[in-house]
Order: C-alpha cells, then sequence, then structure tokens
C-alpha cells in the first residue's frame, strides 16, 4: 500500500512516542515540519481521511497511556527541519527504520552542512 507524506509523517511520530514512553518522561515537545499533521494533533484542523483518523486514534491512544506525560506539538517549517528531512531520506533508501539501520553513525547523519 502506498502512503501519503501524511501517514508517514504519523507514522514516524507513532514510533517516536512508543520510544518516548519507555523514557518515562514527565513532558515531550514534538516538533513536526506537516502543518497538517501538528494542527490535527492540536484540534485545529479536522481529520476527513479515514486513513489519517487511524493513525490520529492511535497517537491519541498512546498518550493516553502516559498518564503523567504533558504532551506538545509545535510546527517547524521544514527549512529548519534538515536533520528530521535526512533521516527520512536515510529510511527510504534503506527502506527501513533510519535510527535503527544507522545508529553507530547517528553522528554523522545529524550533522547538518553549513550554509553559505
Amino acid at each position: 500500500m502506498n502512503r501519503s507524506s501524511n501517514e508517514m509523517e504519523y507514522c514516524g511520530l507513532i514510533e517516536g512516542l512508543v520510544w518516548a514512553l519507555r523514557l518515562d518522561l514527565e513532558s515531550l515537545t514534538v516538533y513536526g515540519d506537516s502543518q497538517l499533521v501538528i494542527k490535527q494533533l492540536n484540534g485545529d484542523f479536522s481529520i476527513r481521511n479515514h486513513r489519517l483518523k487511524k493513525l490520529h486514534k492511535k497517537v491519541v491512544d498512546l498518550l493516553k497511556s502516559a498518564k503523567v506525560m504533558k504532551c506538545i506539538f509545535q510546527h517547524i517549517p521544514r527549512a529548519e527541519n534538515q536533520i528530521a528531512d535526512r533521516l527520512a531520506k536515510v529510511a527510504i533508501e534503506k527502506k527501513e527504520n533510519a535510527t535503527t539501520c544507522n545508529w553507530p553513525h547517528i553522528n554523522e547523519l545529524m550533522a547538518v552542512p553549513d550554509t553559505p
């Protein structure tokens, strides 16, 4: 099944939340460059697509399971999100989770080159 970019944003968020829940955090700020997804999570946009509704529900259910963790969703322009874009491109190329497949080299991947 082909997934839309917004579905992929939700899937990445779900995976990140699963990891965050294991850390027993008190609060978490999630920065995302998909304005649609962030606004849906903040309740500013309605969700019409049935596949996005299911993914949104998974996020909400995960957050409910973390009774103590407070989660804030904040939009960040794609131009300011180069690190995440790099990891996403690696994941697409390798067809697997970028963090898992590249953990030994994560610091190299996270380095954002200086732009003149």
